[in-house]
């Protein structure tokens, strides 16, 4: 399931835009599946699109070296929350030099970088009327695309610093605004677009489009379509870059060129075309995570690094325990031929057949060619089945406690294999990842958990709004409590445990060690367990559900960070 990012407001704040003088308060985000031109609909925040403009970012700085450089934070310096801090590099270090030297004086900077995909969240509000943007230039004509323009909230204050550094002040028709045009600017106005138009092809062969950093009805209708967390494929192909690689990005090593049946330089790379790193907590942070039971493509990228054309090329491909094609663990993928410079890739269908989170570390994928090789992190989750061996917590969340900080708030350890819980009763509830799981002819759910503390709370399941009284004694000791598939709802979108529902401010703690709605593929029998010690608790409008309800809201609160190459 992608990520989509939808930003919550104060009411009143006349801002959610961009605007002049105004900065963006941003109190919380959610999560959803979303591209560039639904972002324009979902809020009035360009970091709806954070992931996709960094992409854009590092595949432009590997166009042209120092065009996007990151911007580091002083003490004295204020981002607004969807500012974009890169600049031009001598852009940078004229800013830079200037807040240092006026250290005893604060800026607050509201814009600074944007990439083609902010721009066109802003020129589109611009023209609809919306989200109080008075003036947005056309995606790839805006200033703030060249990498060096930012808007100062505190202009006033700042304008004689600024001017007299190698910045020029925009003048009263906006006046938060200054360029750098110093020693060493070059405007870079195109190649975030031509940056998007590489990544764009590399993710979408079969539709490519010209690659000359214009942006016209071909770039902009593929812009619309794009994931605003970014493609499964980034940058780091294209860039010739090395390492192991992770969601979002490819893998591999450099290839060395040399005496081979290949003769020349290339890299090799791979990633998952639906898939992301979904799950970013423990040992599955910048690990792609596969489904169990569901078919995956895996997208293997060769790069001609060198000088001279290349023939057609065979990567071997091995598969973990966890994963097999067409029936096998080992593949061949034939890359097509490939001139000076150019990437192709060649798509392999892989099967999630095997529940992988209890191993210690991730499984890797293995690629490898005469002069190349590579490695792709995957874990193998399961909707309806979570296991807390691993420490893993497989997107589990803690909404009260809004941050997975240590084992004592929540976590999961290899030592005790649960998900852990403890603080005072009302502020305890562990909370599963989005779900869409059909319970007809599953069979029973089975939980195994455990709770202790003084608290009168009672222990609930929630299967969306459905609540499932359990008994569950506050004794420390694990317990396995059945609830038969006719007391499930038919769909289940979210689960949460709360283990003191309606308790007093006590010190308590509970943990879950397992969770399995009906028998997960792979493993037959489970959640069979012998007799049901739950009964159907009360409907969610009684007074302990009451006092649950703002669970909904935190859940909204907590954002699950995500990583893409």
């Amino acid at each position: 399931m992608r990520a989509r990012h939808v930003a919550f407001f104060f009411l009143g704040a006349a801002a959610c835009a961009e605007v002049p003088g105004s900065p963006i308060e941003e109190v919380g985000t959610v999560e959803f599946a979303l591209t560039v031109d639904q972002a324009a609909t979902a809020g009035c925040s360009t970091k709806s699109v954070e992931g996709l403009s960094k992409q854009v970012v590092a595949q432009a700085d590997c166009l042209a070296p120092g065009s996007f450089k990151e911007v580091p934070k002083r003490p004295n310096m204020t981002y607004g929350s969807a500012v974009l801090a890169y600049m031009e590099a001598p852009a940078r270090d004229a800013l830079l030099k200037v807040v240092d030297a006026n250290k005893n004086t604060g800026i607050t900077i509201n814009s600074m970088l944007r990439s083609v995909a902010q721009q066109y969240l802003l020129y589109r509000w611009y023209v609809n009327g919306q989200c109080s943007i008075g003036l947005a230039a056309k995606p790839g004509t805006s200033n703030h695309e060249t990498g060096l323009a930012i808007d100062v909230q505190n202009y006033d204050v700042w304008k004689p610093l600024l001017s007299g550094n190698g910045f020029s002040w925009f003048g009263a028709g906006d006046p938060v605004h200054f360029d750098f045009n110093g020693a060493g600017a070059v405007s870079q106005a195109t190649v975030g677009v031509k940056a998007f138009q590489q990544l764009w092809n590399l993710n979408h062969a079969d539709d490519l489009i010209a690659e000359d950093g214009a942006y016209g009805p071909q770039t902009e209708a593929r812009l619309k379509q794009s994931p605003a967390e970014g493609f499964a494929i980034g940058p780091k192909p294209l860039c010739g870059m090395t390492g192991a690689g992770g969601a979002g990005g490819t893998g591999g090593m450099g290839g060395a060129g040399g005496d081979s049946s290949l003769n020349l330089p290339a890299s090799l790379g791979a990633s998952f075309s639906d898939a992301t790193d979904r799950f970013v907590d423990g040992p599955s942070k910048d690990v792609f995570d596969l489904q169990e039971g569901r078919s995956y493509d895996l997208v293997v990228s060769v790069t001609n690094t060198g000088d001279s054309p290349i023939d057609s090329l065979d990567v071997e491909v091995t598969l973990p325990a966890s994963l097999l094609s067409n029936g096998s663990k080992k593949a061949t993928v034939t890359v097509a031929a490939l001139a000076p410079g150019k990437l192709k890739t060649a798509s392999l269908k892989v099967d999630a057949v095997a529940y992988s989170v209890l191993d210690v570390a991730p499984q890797e994928i293995a690629l490898v060619t005469p002069t190349a090789s590579a490695t792709l992190k995957v874990d193998v989750y399961s909707e309806r089945r979570w296991e807390f061996d691993g420490e893993r917590l497989e997107g589990w969340t803690s909404p009260q406690l809004l941050a997975v900080t240590s084992t004592s708030e929540m976590g999961a350890t290899a030592t005790d294999g649960e998900l852990v819980l403890s603080g005072s009763a009302p502020d305890l509830v562990a909370a599963s990842p989005p779900l869409d799981i059909s319970t007809t002819g599953l069979g029973a759910l089975t939980l195994l958990a455990r709770r202790s503390g003084d608290s009168e709370g009672t222990a609930i399941l929630y299967l969306d709004e459905t609540a499932i009284e359990l008994a569950l004694p506050a004794d420390g000791d694990l317990h396995e409590v059945t609830i038969p598939e006719a007391q499930l709802p038919a769909k289940v979108t979210l689960v949460r445990f709360v283990p003191f529902a309606g308790g007093t401010a006590k010190s308590t703690n509970a943990a879950i060690a397992h969770l399995r709605i009906g028998d997960p593929p792979g493993v037959p029998g489970a959640g069979t367990g012998a007799g049901c010690g739950c009964m159907l608790g009360p409907n969610p409008t009684d007074r302990a559900a009451l006092a649950l309800l703002p669970l909904g809201a935190a859940l909204a609160l907590w954002r699950r960070r995500r990583v893409t190459a």
